[in-house]
């Protein structure tokens, strides 16, 4: 999923799939559709719809070590380019 995620060029297209996921997803399921919002805002440069879905994410799913990555991520300021 994230592989898929990062292929997609169209700006805007993949956050806004993961998005909507999230806004539909119970429980656990969301937590995981959050983390992969997160990603793909950050492949478009935008760390503040990443941090909002990272907040989600940890605060559904705490220890989702994926949550942790991508806030360590999100903290370093790497670039979409080097994500990707």
């Amino acid at each position: 999923m994230i592989g898929w995620t990062a292929e997609i060029t169209e700006p805007g297209a993949m956050r806004s799939a993961w998005l909507r996921m999230v806004q539909q997803l119970p429980g656990e399921a969301r937590a995981y559709a959050a983390t992969l919002c997160a990603i793909a805002a950050l492949l478009e440069g935008d760390g503040a719809t990443a941090n909002v879905a990272l907040d989600l994410a940890e605060e559904l799913r705490p220890s989702l070590t994926l949550v942790r990555l991508i806030g360590q991520i999100t903290a370093r300021g790497i670039t979409p380019t080097a994500l990707r």
